[in-house]
């Protein structure tokens, strides 16, 4: 923000944001395409602009006043209320998010934030440190991983979620290669439900995501019973995966994670008929990457401003010429 030469005093900036539902011209797409077949809608009027009249609505508000160098004048921001390490968190959190981009900066900033929130007695911080130390995965970054997940299961006043604890866990003994582990780990989480989660009401049990984590991870055990004198135990295991990835596509039929590895499940088991059908649920259900790509290009070049909004970081000038 470029501020004026004659400013005299403290500089008070006002921030709201503000949600809408359907953006104009959506909405106004969408107006045309009822009128021409004859069912038109609110705010639309033949020959006119339409006229977007959904409710806007004040998410938050927030103000600050700054100090302007040179201006002999107290600035007194009153406090938000807002815990040290729950700021700490949430922008580890927004670094986190951008991570799995191609530059890991963000994730590097992220641990900071972590290890700020643990030094301030919060579960939270190791916690999502394993998180973010798992997605970056590089020499060491596991074995950290684990350390953070172990100082994390320690905090009693709070204490931190078993069951969020559970999936990192499996999840990082399963990078490692700790199959057993990672099986008991998923179980712990879509497994019976406990008193706590019950009260609560949570229930795990319908975590497609988990599910599939548990399906994989059978499926990594299978792989590893080798011989033909341990056939039976191999297809009993593969037989197990597929009835895990089966309860998947009960809550989601297209899950294409599921289609996908029965498809290869069927094929360890010389069942070709069921891999076949499960081989073309895949592809019908899949992304089409380049379709998707072209849209997303086409998309950006058409909406500048979503455009530049859609960077993994968006500094906006609030200098701008706003008409």
């Amino acid at each position: 923000m470029d501020v004026p030469a004659d400013v005299d005093a403290p500089i008070t900036i006002d921030v709201k944001l503000k949600y809408r539902k359907f953006d104009t011209e959506l909405m106004r797409f969408v107006a045309e395409k009822n009128a021409k077949y004859g069912a038109p809608i609110r705010g639309y009027e033949e020959g006119k602009p339409y006229e977007n009249n959904l409710p806007i609505v004040t998410l938050a508000a927030d103000s600050i006043t700054l100090p302007v160098a040179g201006i002999d004048s107290n600035v007194d921001n009153a406090k938000n209320g807002i815990p040290e390490w729950q700021r700490w968190n949430d922008y580890g959190i927004g670094l986190y998010l951008n991570g799995p981009r191609p530059s890991r900066a963000e994730l590097k900033q992220a641990n900071a934030a972590f290890r700020e929130v643990e030094k301030l007695g919060r579960y939270d911080g190791p916690l999502n440190l394993a998180r973010s130390l798992f997605l970056e995965a590089g020499p060491g970054q596991l074995d950290e991983a684990v350390e953070a997940i172990q100082r994390a299961s320690a905090f009693k006043e709070p204490a931190a979620p078993p069951w969020t604890v559970a999936v990192l866990s499996g999840q990082v003994n399963r990078q490692q290669g700790r199959f057993d582990d990672a099986e008991a780990n998923f179980r712990q989480v879509v497994g019976d439900q406990p008193t706590e989660r019950t009260e609560r009401g949570f229930d795990f049990s319908k975590d497609y995501v988990v599910l599939n984590m548990l399906g994989q991870t059978l499926f990594d055990q299978a792989k590893r019973i080798r011989g033909q004198q341990r056939k039976d135990e191999r297809e009993a295991k593969l037989n197990e995966a597929i009835g895990v990835f089966k309860k998947t596509l009960a809550i989601d039929s297209e899950n294409i994670e599921a289609h996908y590895t029965l498809q290869q499940l069927y094929s360890q088991l010389g069942d070709a008929e069921n891999g076949s059908i499960h081989r073309k649920l895949h592809q019908r259900y899949k992304l089409d990457d380049t379709a998707r790509g072209r849209a997303t290009r086409l998309a950006k070049e058409k909406y500048p401003a979503a455009n530049a909004a859609s960077e993994a970081i968006v500094i906006y000038d609030l200098s701008r010429n706003l008409k």
